[in-house]
């Protein structure tokens, strides 16, 4: 399935759903946690089974139809991947690189969809959760991103889910899918946030502390 009905994609952004600048504060993985409760109910959890199964039969189309319209809604977003603000449609879907970010972007909510326990017992020292605080601290050391963008990729993932699922995308599976995205950004925040906590004392590592740790070295890729 193309991208064609992203041409007319407005989106706007609701002003408590990001904040312009991450905020500093202290990691407590306990008290998270405690703090906030289960994500997903065992009907979620079989929608989510269900649906996602229909949305990777194609990952890096479906992927690549959400970063179009990314860029459609900001595209100041194309400067981050040294594309000419004037790039046209193919000349974006055959860049080598947008390619890649497509590819590992499904990769990291195919990995979270194949590990919803770890969703629902939102256990710090797991993977999957290192994973997504890692991938905020890469896009902390990115220069000219900015915190809201995290707001136009959850808009545009319900966008190109809409597209593909259809008349299935129904109010409980948007919802469910609101609060898999909802946790998902989260920890990409949070790992964002955690990045500039750690420059305080530190210039060249991110250290993510909870009942583990992880470490992202400045020349991560």
């Amino acid at each position: 399935m193309g991208c064609e009905s992203s041409r007319n994609v407005q989106i706007a952004l609701e002003p408590d759903s990001t904040d312009n600048q991450p905020t500093h504060r202290s990691f407590d993985s306990n008290h998270d946690a405690k703090k906030q409760g289960p994500i997903l109910t065992e009907i979620q959890i079989d929608i989510i089974n269900s649906t996602w199964p229909l949305l990777a039969e194609d990952k890096v189309t479906h992927g690549m139809c959400i970063f179009m319209d990314i860029f459609l809604v900001e595209p100041k977003i194309k400067a981050l991947f040294k594309l000419d603000s004037e790039a046209d449609a193919d000349l974006i879907r055959n860049d080598g690189r947008i390619q890649g970010h497509v590819s590992k972007f499904m990769s990291h909510i195919d990995n979270v969809c194949s590990n919803l326990d770890v969703v629902v017992s939102q256990h710090y020292d797991s993977v999957v959760i290192k994973d997504l605080l890692l991938l905020g601290a890469h896009h902390a050391t990115i220069p000219g991103f900015e915190f809201i963008y995290f707001g136009i990729f959850v808009k545009c993932l319900h966008l190109t889910w809409e597209r593909v699922l259809r008349e299935e995308y129904t109010e409980e599976v948007r919802d469910t899918w609101a609060a898999l995205f909802e946790f998902i950004i989260s920890k990409i925040q949070e790992g964002y946030r955690l990045y500039y906590e750690d420059q305080q004392p530190h210039d060249n590592h991110l250290h993510l502390h909870s009942h583990g740790s992880a470490r992202l070295k400045d020349d991560s890729g």
